[in-house]
């Protein structure tokens, strides 16, 4: 579990008038699970500490086409 806190702004002022975004708090959060099974088709099947479940969930945020804009910013003859 955790947060992340991720600041916005535009990039190197270049192609964009867009104003910094700085309220940007995010929860994430990650899980992994190895089932034990003590026998029979569920252990044949998912091995003896083999499988594991894993998953987890964010939140990000980004202007829009913001990221259009840092690529063009950051390729030739831009840079």
């Amino acid at each position: 579990m955790g947060v992340r806190y991720e600041y916005t702004s535009a990039p190197f002022g270049f192609y964009s008038n867009a104003k910094a975004d700085t309220n940007n708090w995010a929860p994430r959060f990650g899980f992994a699970w190895s089932p034990r099974p003590t026998g029979g088709f569920w252990q044949q099947l998912l091995g003896s500490d083999r499988f594991v479940v894993r998953g987890g969930y964010a939140i990000s945020y980004d202007q829009v086409f913001q990221n259009i804009l840092l690529n063009n910013s950051r390729n030739y003859p831009a840079v």
